[in-house]
């Protein structure tokens, strides 16, 4: 416990930086004091469960892949980080680990007698797209289980909760998560008692009706690029503010959901239209060496922007230059020594945040060995100035698209604008 304690506010701030935005909706229908299974989609291979254990109020517990408890060290480890081992059979050679699997339901179920919350991500793997794949047993499997070790008395819920990101394999994106609305386990018993595997089975499709609804949904794959670029538009409609990271509003997720069913719900002429009309405009943006917040946000290359900018430089190098180790081995590390793309961010995350522990205490053990307090101001002054060069690569993106795109011709950036504004006609979010 004491090492999950160390960890969650570690990776609360590590999160925090990696992502734009982390908004967590709903939270509320996550009772406070009862047994509680958290049941997730399962988009990248952990990032999930380390948010929602650095922001929940409650102490989370969460299943892992068992393979990975193979060293005692490590075991040890992941164990005082509240992950519980299970063991599937296309991760293990031996039968033997899948024994295994008895003692960690058992576990769990002693949790929930004891009123603890579990995190199950109830699509079984991981595949990074944006739709919701077949729910496994597992949570209702998990849930009952509970109730034949403790009785009828147990107050289980299991939460169905939809994990959404902007980009997930990418930093600097955003997270949007819903909790949705608590299944209680009391009103399947009497089905439980009658035929056990109707119960499980009924459990696991209410579970997945619920879930749905959480998640953004792009029903086709050959939609999911037409989709994403309606997103950036929307984005660059509506961007997010930079502060705070931590937010509970609905909106954004609520905008991107209409979005993915628009295009869902378009006959096939209306999306070959707006199809056409939608790549030719991202060719051109392409073409023309702009993008589309250059279109949207020409006010980024204001006078004001523009002195920002020049004044901004000089700070936002030294602090790029000086926090580039730990940025360089957390990218190199997850683009060279990781091939599935769903690990990517994870492992990126990771490493980051591991980086820039080891960076600090690096720096700080020099400061104590000069013994100068100009050196110790300047060493406390790393992480600010790491943060200010990130936001200000940020702006200066934004307003070197924005400036990019006033050095156009005239006709040209009618025509973009035009374009821009006829495909926004079409989008219900105009």
């Amino acid at each position: 416990m004491l090492l999950y304690n160390i960890v969650k506010p570690l990776g609360r701030i590590g999160l925090a930086l990696f992502y734009k935005k982390v908004m967590l909706i709903n939270e509320h229908n996550v009772p406070k004091d009862k047994a509680v299974i958290v049941a997730s989609n399962h988009p990248t291979a952990f990032i999930e469960p380390t948010i929602l254990g650095c922001w929940l109020s409650r102490r989370l517990h969460f299943i892992v892949r068992g393979d990975l408890f193979t060293h005692p060290i490590y075991r040890k480890m992941l164990l005082s980080l509240h992950m519980i081992p299970i063991y599937r059979r296309i991760d293990v050679k031996e039968y033997a680990s899948l024994k295994k699997n008895f003692d960690t339901l058992d576990y769990c179920y002693d949790l929930l007698g004891r009123k603890e919350l579990i995190h199950i991500l109830a699509e079984g793997n991981t595949i990074q797209e944006k739709r919701l794949r077949p729910i496994q047993k597992g949570a209702a499997r998990m849930a009952f289980g509970a109730i034949d070790k403790y009785g009828e008395d147990l107050d289980l819920y299991i939460i169905p909760t939809g994990v959404n990101y902007t980009e997930a394999d990418k930093p600097r994106t955003e997270v949007m998560i819903e909790f949705g609305t608590p299944i209680r386990l009391k009103d399947y018993i009497e089905t439980y008692k009658l035929n056990k595997n109707r119960a499980i089975k009924q459990l696991t499709g209410d579970l997945t009706t619920r879930l749905k609804p959480l998640i953004v949904t792009i029903e086709r794959v050959e939609d999911e690029e037409l989709t994403e670029h309606l997103f950036t538009m929307y984005r660059n409609e509506f961007p997010e503010t930079i502060w705070p990271v931590t937010e509970r509003t609905y909106g954004r997720l609520k905008a991107e959901k209409q979005t993915a069913q628009y295009v869902n719900e378009l006959s096939e002429d209306e999306n070959s239209a707006l199809t056409f009309k939608v790549n030719n405009y991202f060719k051109a943006l392409k073409k023309n060496k702009t993008t589309d917040i250059g279109v949207r946000r020409q006010n980024y290359a204001s006078f004001t922007n523009t002195l920002f900018t020049l004044l901004g430089w000089l700070p936002s190098s030294i602090g790029i230059v000086l926090n580039y180790l730990p940025i360089w081995y957390g990218k190199s590390t997850a683009q060279h020594k990781v091939k599935q793309r769903e690990f990517k961010a994870p492992v990126m995350v990771a490493t980051f945040l591991g980086g820039f522990i080891l960076y600090y205490l690096m720096w700080m053990i020099a400061a104590m060995l000069i013994g100068q307090t100009w050196f110790w101001v300047f060493v406390l002054l790393l992480p600010f100035l790491g943060v200010f060069g990130l936001l200000y690569s940020e702006f200066y993106q934004k307003w070197k698209a924005a400036k990019r795109f006033k050095q156009l011709d005239s006709s040209i950036r009618q025509q973009l604008i035009q374009t821009r504004k006829e495909i926004v006609d079409l989008a219900f979010w105009k």
